[in-house]
């Protein structure tokens, strides 16, 4: 009789549940498929490639930004990368081991990671060791159990059976250091090739710990100078002689007795290697392939090649530094393959207008002088990266050092790039638009003073007003400030030489109607006000400031970022953290100002805010919450007035390639926080985003809940930080929170911390006053 009860009670709960979804669907709720709050997502150039292995039927292909496979049963691409499993980035060299069923991963900093089909084992000591110099390991050479490491230091042996480190050889003169590029192995005898020549040891050696061990060539005409490359074939071993000079490298074979020269056709190589009998030999621009009869019987162009294969069914496959992986299965085709992604990982800005993301990949040296970056940017929209460089855009063939972004708010495909020489770009649609510079501005842009014209004409910033006016800092000239007119007028302003001909950076627009203009190099700010009177110039407002504390005191001069909060305040990082000013407003009409240093308290201890930090980039979210990324600390987020730490992110504790942060960006219709760094760009999903002016665009995800879901439930489309309180049908509350911005979370548990029984919950929201509120549902199935 129970088990009957028990089966009416389970059959009755199943027709609950599905009147409930069948209600959820009558009353408009949506399900959306949404990153959930927390989630990492890597935006990295896979097309720098450097190395290539074949394991089992998949090519693996190794990147600056991780690793990545190519399936050939199905063709399928995957990542693995620091956000999904590896331990580290700046992958330097990979090898398979096939006794092992191993992919040996190693890296620039010495790092190493054994993939195999269960696990990712990670072997640190190399990096963690006490090293004078630099760890890279260039090279991976395995006999029998063992890995044989070249690094920039020696040689290390991998007992890849016990995975630990075996031993470590220093192999140069005296036991030194001495740095090592590649080896390989003819059954007797190791040879190593290395900055000072070429080495070979007997490997039944009772003490290859030894130096004396080692054997360096001498009959050869550069024994003592750099080889980058090893290999053996056909029972006899190849090196290449790295030349100091342009076209000046030399392969040489060794037959056991003597050293000869090979194919003195090929004059820059950049690996040997030998696969299913074949030589093959990496060039610049070239792939070569020789049979045993060293004949050549291909000769494959690519772009950037690095390292080579040929796979069991005889298909050649390239790293190539620009196009990724790269595919030959006949004598003219290629296929390029690689995963989604920006070409470059230089980052120098990031700016978002309405989902539309785009990056300038330019730079400045510290001393703001010109680095000479080919021209590139990159945009993302729609889930997709497209690069534009001088191969896609002739036009700015010339054109060097973006550093710069501004996009039109009303028009966000409407894109304007500044360089530091070469003036504005502008971009329509994706389009190549136009070029600005003196010649076509009325001289607006201005070029420094006795060089060549419209190559110094540096744009240190720019940005939109409300009214669609163009504002740009002109750096080093007569005229600093130039504004493109919403008309298309161009006007420039002097300012009676307050800031003429020194170094101008970035410009930002203030709520009410203030130009803020960063100076760097410790020149402090400029702030300016045109009255919206732009050719009367007597009614224009503008000072020069220091950075001074309430004691008339310097905090410190050295401006490197600038923000206004959603309250009107002026955030301003420098090289001694993070100064406030609060009242910016009467910055301008008041001789009595001054900014502040906020408290911000970390594990009981107080400081000011990021003092040891030089606070790089400052982005606000849409809960007015900052985020700061610093030169060597990583990314902060505080809480709305930097007294509270809310997270520290770093290369040690998240996906971030490198603590370097150059610029932060948010997407504020979603929350995703888009983060460039000296490596490249990752974004997190942060559970702020900005307030809408009503609820019609609320919605709630994932919805329904599933029984196998442990994630945030997010609430989004809220007007800006209502209080939402989620009760059970009956009325009873079992969660409440403030929205940070446009957007609420929940865990899903109560009060008590356990999780909601099955069921609909209702979601209410309301704003400080009541004047405006908004109930919606949420179905949960536990």
């Amino acid at each position: 009789m129970k088990n009957n009860k028990s089966s009416i009670n389970q059959k009755h709960m199943r027709k609950i549940i599905l009147i409930l979804i069948f209600c959820l669907i009558l009353t408009n709720i949506k399900t959306y498929s949404q990153t959930k709050v927390g989630t990492w997502r890597e935006h990295l150039p896979f097309s720098h490639a450097t190395c290539v292995a074949e394991v089992e039927n998949k090519i693996f292909c190794a990147s600056e930004a991780g690793l990545f496979f190519y399936n050939k049963s199905d063709n399928a691409i995957e990542t693995i990368t620091k956000n999904n499993g590896l331990s580290d980035n700046l992958i330097s060299t990979i090898n398979y081991s096939k006794s092992f069923k191993t992919l040996v991963v190693a890296y620039a900093n010495g790092n190493i990671d054994l993939l195999s089909d269960k696990s990712i084992y990670n072997i640190s000591d190399i990096k963690r060791k006490d090293i004078i110099g630099t760890k890279k390991i260039n090279g991976i050479l395995f006999i029998n159990n063992y890995a044989y490491l070249s690094c920039d230091f020696g040689i290390v042996v991998l007992d890849i059976d016990k995975k630990e480190i075996k031993d470590t050889y220093f192999i140069g003169e005296g036991g030194s250091s001495v740095k090592v590029f590649d080896m390989t192995f003819d059954g007797s005898y190791l040879y190593a090739a290395t900055q000072n020549g070429l080495y070979q040891a007997d490997i039944n050696s009772p003490n290859l710990l030894n130096y004396q061990n080692w054997h360096r060539f001498t009959n050869l005409p550069t024994y003592d100078k750099s080889f980058n490359t090893i290999t053996i074939f056909d029972n006899k071993i190849f090196a290449n002689y790295s030349g100091s000079q342009a076209n000046s490298d030399t392969i040489y074979v060794y037959d056991g007795v003597d050293w000869n020269y090979y194919d003195t056709t090929i004059t820059k190589t950049k690996s040997l290697s030998q696969s299913y009998d074949n030589l093959i030999i990496v060039e610049n621009w070239h792939v070569n392939v020789f049979n045993k009869l060293h004949e050549r019987i291909r000769h494959f162009s690519t772009p950037e090649s690095k390292y080579a294969i040929l796979d069991k069914d005889n298909i050649l496959w390239v790293a190539d530094y620009q196009e990724g992986l790269i595919q030959n299965a006949e004598t003219w085709h290629k296929q390029k393959i690689c995963p989604n992604g920006p070409i470059d990982s230089k980052v120098f800005d990031i700016e978002i207008v309405n989902n539309n993301l785009w990056v300038a990949s330019g730079g400045r040296t510290s001393a703001w002088g010109n680095i000479y970056n080919s021209a590139l940017a990159h945009s993302f929209i729609n889930e997709n990266w497209e690069s534009f460089s001088e191969k896609t855009i002739p036009e700015i063939e010339e054109l060097r050092d973006i550093v710069n972004i501004a996009i039109n708010p009303n028009k966000s495909n409407n894109v304007f790039f500044g360089t530091w020489g070469n003036g504005i770009i502008e971009f329509s649609n994706n389009l190549f638009k136009k070029i600005y510079n003196e010649d076509n501005t009325n001289e607006a842009l201005q070029n420094i003073s006795n060089q060549t014209p419209n190559s110094y004409v540096r744009i240190g910033g720019m940005t939109f007003d409300n009214d669609n006016n163009l504002w740009i800092t002109n750096s080093s000239v007569e005229n600093p400030i130039v504004v493109k007119k919403a008309n298309g007028e161009w006007l420039n302003y002097n300012f009676q030489n307050k800031i003429s001909n020194i170094d101008i950076g970035k410009i930002i627009v203030a709520q009410n109607a203030d130009k803020w203009v960063v100076l760097p190099r410790g020149n402090g700010l400029f702030i300016f006000n045109t009255n919206n009177t732009f050719d009367n110039l007597s009614d224009d407002t503008y000072k020069r400031i220091s950075l001074l504390n309430d004691k008339g005191k310097i905090i410190s001069n050295d401006v490197y970022s600038i923000a206004e909060d959603l309250d009107g305040e002026i955030w301003i990082g420098t090289n001694a953290g993070v100064v406030v000013y609060y009242n910016p407003q009467n910055i301008l009409s008041n001789n009595s100002f001054y900014a502040t240093q906020p408290i911000l308290e970390v594990d009981g201890i107080s400081n000011y805010l990021l003092l040891t930090e030089t606070v790089s980039a400052i982005a606000v979210d849409g809960a007015n919450r900052k985020w700061f990324g610093t030169q060597n600390g990583g990314a902060f987020l505080v809480s709305d007035d930097g007294g509270k730490q809310i997270l520290n992110f770093n290369v040690d504790n998240s996906p971030l390639p490198s603590n370097n942060i150059t610029s932060i960006s948010i997407n504020h219709n979603t929350g995703e926080v888009f983060f460039g760094t000296s490596l490249g760009i990752v974004s997190y999903k942060s559970s702020a985003t900005r307030g809408s002016s009503d609820f019609s665009g609320v919605y709630v995800y994932p919805n329904p809940v599933k029984p196998n879901y442990n994630g945030l439930i997010t609430i989004k489309g809220l007007v800006a930080d209502v209080n939402v309180k989620i009760t059970d049908i009956s009325g009873n509350i079992v969660y409440e929170t403030d929205a940070n911005g446009g957007e609420a979370v929940w865990n899903g548990k109560n009060f008590s911390g356990k999780k909601v029984h099955t069921g609909v919950y209702i979601v209410f929201c309301t704003n400080e006053d009541g004047s405006k509120s908004f109930i919606t549902k949420l179905l949960f199935v536990n």
